[in-house]
């Protein structure tokens, strides 16, 4: 070996140890000695790149990893450090191409997925990036980055559930990961999981005592549990301060209205809105909330302007509302006179379910929760388990049809395991309530099924005026589950569908069913509430008339308002918006 190749083996030796020591200016330096003395090394170059990053240099950056790779056009290093410098630039589309080009290079690279996830959900391609992180979870699967990416996009899909066992093996791989913890909160919390989300919060403010995010996220708990002044307590200093993020803004928006600090929490979010970094999934509570501050305070042109912006940031590929309406078509196919005259019915004779449906946002809560008042009944929230029933029926009953038409070969042994399978989520719920409530909305397209399996039960039907109803869906924040709700004319078809539904339920139900129309509600509580526990079998109870007394962690939409008394400013509130809701109407064949 020549003596300069000796020389040049030991400063490349010397410049290793220097970036393993951390000291990048000298490894700087001795990567340029490099480079100059050898133009066409491009390790040297790659290097001298990486260090470039690390003094976020990334134009020096790219321009050394675009030399290594000139030189060396298989060098996967060189591609990815260039992907990782366009994505610190927010050269989104460039670092999707780099990313891609190590992928070609080596397919089996865990950490170029996982990257390229996070550039893709930077441009708002939500269902490429999930397929992204699952790749890189498949060829590493202790992976805890692509654990906690996947788990931060899942509920932007409605998938909280699986999003929480994300982050819970991103934290078992890597037990002090910080962020992992704090949004394994944020997802309990969207869960109603309060206590759970509380600890998973304070467990990231042990690991970290001056992390905000882990103090904003204990903070919504407060606000969730009606908590407004400890609330408020722990988000001061940081409104003092001057922070502003997403997490400070949405949960200050929600406590502000409590504590009259409205044009504050605007301002607020208006200042992160306008931030250059947050992805376009995370403006979406953003915007939602100052929609619903300037609707209070009756600037509706303004409001509309920001709840037309969120619904148009939403992802909807996940859950096709077609996919509602033909399943809708088929149940009102199948569930006829006859079909009920022909089929058994499930052994049990339990009254204890009580299920409340409707479309969302049409007086379920408060029907519930007037209903939950009453010593006699438990109030169950949304529950998933006919859904959870629905998946595996199909397997049950040996069927190759999904459903609803695998029930045609029903027998009583199916709808007995089924049945049981419920009954006993309601005996974990409360062992010893007369009623429980299940108040899942869109259990009104499975009203056949139920009634095959709880021949005693009783179903109690929210009905809302429909121009009201649809804009107080499409002014809230609903997950991709509900993906009709994000365009005016898709949640007319999606309403109209429904109407049409509970009308066959009405002519062929074999079970009771009582309607509450949401503005009698309102114009005569006491008379409709008398209704609703005599239609449940049970004696009058005064508290139902108190029920914003009721302690109980209420875990929709409707949290805040079912603290209160009965107000009567939502009826005709789509009067207001009139102007703006010509699809709507439209697709109502209003």
């Amino acid at each position: 070996m020549s003596q300069s190749k000796i020389l040049l083996k030991s400063r490349k030796k010397k410049a290793m140890s220097c970036i393993q020591e951390g000291r990048f200016t000298d490894a700087k330096a001795m990567y340029q000695e490099i480079c100059r003395a050898d133009s066409r090394d491009a390790e040297a170059w790659c290097l001298l790149g990486a260090v470039n990053g690390q003094l976020e240099l990334y134009e020096e950056t790219i321009a050394c990893c675009r030399k290594a790779a000139d030189l060396s056009p298989d060098y996967v290093d060189a591609h990815y450090n260039l992907a990782q410098a366009y994505m610190h630039q927010k050269r989104t589309e460039e670092a999707v191409q780099s990313y891609r080009q190590v992928i070609r290079l080596r397919p089996d690279h865990a950490d170029a997925h996982n990257t390229l996830g996070l550039a893709l959900e930077n441009l708002g391609r939500l269902e490429e990036a999930i397929g992204c992180y699952r790749e890189a979870i498949r060829i590493q699967p202790k992976h805890a980055d692509a654990y906690h990416n996947l788990g931060s996009a899942l509920p932007h899909i409605g998938d909280a559930e699986k999003a929480i066992e994300c982050f819970q093996l991103a934290l078992r791989h890597r037990p002090d990961f910080v962020k992992a913890f704090i949004n394994l909160g944020f997802a309990l919390y969207s869960l109603g999981q309060l206590d759970e989300a509380n600890e998973a919060f304070q467990r990231a403010k042990v690991l970290e005592p001056d992390n905000s995010d882990a103090v904003f996220g204990i903070a919504a708990v407060h606000e969730k549990r009606g908590e407004f002044q400890q609330a408020y307590s722990l988000l001061q200093p940081f409104l003092e301060a001057g922070v502003e993020n997403e997490h400070l803004a949405v949960t200050f928006a929600r406590v502000a209205r409590h504590v009259d600090r409205r044009a504050d929490a605007v301002a607020l979010l208006q200042r992160v809105l306008s931030h250059p970094d947050l992805k376009p999934a995370d403006t979406q509570p953003l915007h939602y909330q100052l929609g619903k501050h300037y609707d209070e305070i009756k600037e509706y042109d303004k409001a509309f302007f920001h709840f037309h912006r969120a619904n148009s940031l939403v992802s909807v590929g996940y859950y096709p509302s077609k996919e509602h309406l033909r399943q809708m078509d088929a149940s009102m196919a199948l569930f006829t006179p006859e079909f009920f005259a022909r089929t058994p019915r499930a052994s049990n004779a339990s009254e204890r379910p009580v299920f409340i449906v409707g479309m969302p946002r049409s007086g379920t809560t408060l029907t519930e929760q007037i209903l939950a008042s009453h010593p006699a009944v438990h109030g169950g929230g949304e529950l998933k388990d006919i859904g959870r029933i629905i998946e595996t029926l199909p397997g049950l009953l040996g069927s190759a049809q999904p459903y609803p038409h695998c029930l045609e070969t029903v027998d009583r042994k199916a709808l007995d395991i089924a049945a049981e399978r419920y009954l006993s989520k309601l005996a974990v719920l409360s062992p010893d309530a007369m009623r429980v409530t299940d108040k899942m909305p869109h259990n009104f397209k499975h009203l056949g099924l139920i009634a095959l399996m709880f021949p005693q039960a009783r179903i109690i039907h929210c009905r809302r005026n429909p121009m009201d109803n649809c804009l107080s869906i499409y002014t809230l924040e609903f997950n991709a589950a509900h993906s009709y709700a994000t365009d005016l004319t898709q949640l007319g078809e999606h309403y109209q569908k429904y109407r049409q539904l509970m009308e066959h339920w009405k002519k062929v139900l074999p079970i009771p069913m009582l309607e509450v129309q949401y503005e009698e509600m309102v114009a005569e509580p006491e008379r409709v509430s008398r209704e609703l526990i005599a239609f449940c079998g049970l004696e009058w109870d005064e508290r139902c008339l108190r029920f914003y007394e009721t302690k109980r962690v209420v875990n929709t939409l409707s949290y805040d308002q079912v603290r209160r008394p009965i107000y009567r400013k939502s009826v005709s509130r789509w009067k207001h918006y009139e102007q703006f809701l010509g699809p709507l109407k439209e697709s109502l064949g209003l």
